[in-house]
């Protein structure tokens, strides 16, 4: 949430993603998520959303942050599925992982 939206329920991205955890309205909506500035809601949609990426990347957090950031389709097309290939990835989702991994930490 910090790295998504600084802890602005009411952020709204250029792309359109919207909330704590800036979802995408059509992602949101498939997480049944009906008000993406409703913090209750955004939080439980993007937990369960995270939950599912990191099911679906073998509980890496580097894989399931990076498709957070990029969308599991960008994963797909550009062959990336260990952390280390994370390098064919964009800058933004890049440093996205990086910064995140390091709040993690805290």
């Amino acid at each position: 949430i910090q790295q998504e939206s600084n802890f602005n329920q009411y952020a709204k991205s250029s792309a359109g993603a919207e909330g704590l955890m800036q979802l995408m309205p059509g992602t949101a909506a498939e997480l049944g998520v009906s008000n993406s500035y409703d913090a209750a809601q955004n939080v439980d949609g993007g937990t369960k959303y995270l939950k599912g990426l990191l099911e679906m990347y073998g509980n890496s957090k580097e894989l399931a942050l990076a498709a957070y950031n990029a969308g599991p389709g960008t994963l797909n097309k550009r062959g990336v599925d260990q952390v280390s290939e994370i390098s064919k990835l964009p800058s933004e989702t890049r440093n996205y992982v990086q910064k995140v991994m390091k709040y993690y930490g805290k």
